[in-house]
């Protein structure tokens, strides 16, 4: 029940942008705080997105992008 993208930065960080049911959102948002086995996640900082960027969300599922 989730739609969003996510993406790698530059500086080696992942960004998440995702949007859905509240109980779904912050179970991705605690997953996050573990990340993947291969990952090492030194923090986790979230907010709310912006109606613009709310727009940049695709249509249903995730997206990768670069």
């Amino acid at each position: 029940g989730l739609i969003g993208w996510v993406r790698n930065t530059d500086d080696s960080a992942v960004e998440l942008l995702v949007a859905g049911e509240g109980p779904a959102v912050d179970s991705l948002l605690r997953w996050t705080e573990d990340g993947p086995a291969a990952a090492q996640v030194s923090s986790v900082e979230t907010r709310e997105a912006s109606e613009q960027e709310l727009q940049t969300l695709p249509q249903a599922g995730f997206e990768i992008r670069r």
